[in-house]
């Protein structure tokens, strides 16, 4: 339905329709990558895809809530080893999470995303996303993490999310190319 609402703004072109036109193209993305992201939670062949389609979906923070994209960003990265990747977004979370429980409007530190394309000015969440449990999971795990000097925790996101990340900031994959090409990717890996 969106997809064809998208195709048919395109195909009539008006300077009414243009900013329509880009934030229904936009939310189609969006769309299609949480649908993607859902088809391969449970393939563990799959489960790399998966890691990046949440380190994409963290661009869309907004229309998601951020400490949800945070959170399984995170975890997407832990199943998949790439453990530094998973501090950052666990640490963000952690201090999206504190703020919300604080009402707090502090200053989020964006070093970690400086030069990428993750927003860092977005409303902040009112209620939690993630439940109580799981937040003291990530508390320990980051913890841990930090004591654990087996990885380094220290991941410039301007370069790393990109090497794993579905698009970059100069270039965007068309959501029906990408889409062929992971049916592609599917089909030979089975």
């Amino acid at each position: 339905m969106l997809s064809r609402l998208v195709s048919t703004m395109k195909q009539s072109p008006s300077e009414a329709t243009s900013t329509a036109q880009e934030e229904f193209s936009r939310l189609l993305l969006l769309a299609h990558y949480s649908s993607l992201r859902d088809q391969c939670v449970n393939v563990p062949e799959l489960l790399e895809i998966k890691a990046k389609l949440c380190v994409s979906l963290l661009r869309y923070i907004g229309d998601i809530p951020a400490d949800k994209a945070f959170y399984e960003a995170g975890l997407a990265c832990k199943e998949v080893k790439w453990l530094s990747l998973a501090s950052v977004f666990w640490n963000r979370f952690l201090d999206i999470s504190d703020m919300m429980e604080d009402d707090s409007s502090a200053y989020l530190d964006n070093t970690d995303f400086v030069g990428s394309d993750i927003p860092y000015d977005f409303a902040m969440p009112t209620e939690s996303s993630v439940g109580d449990q799981e937040r003291e999971d990530v508390r320990n795990w980051v913890l841990a993490a930090s004591i654990d000097q087996s990885h380094d925790a220290v991941c410039y996101c301007i370069s790393y999310c990109y090497n794993i990340s579905l698009t970059l900031p100069s270039y965007v994959i068309d959501a029906e190319i990408f889409s062929y090409f992971l049916i592609f990717l599917f089909c030979f890996s089975h």
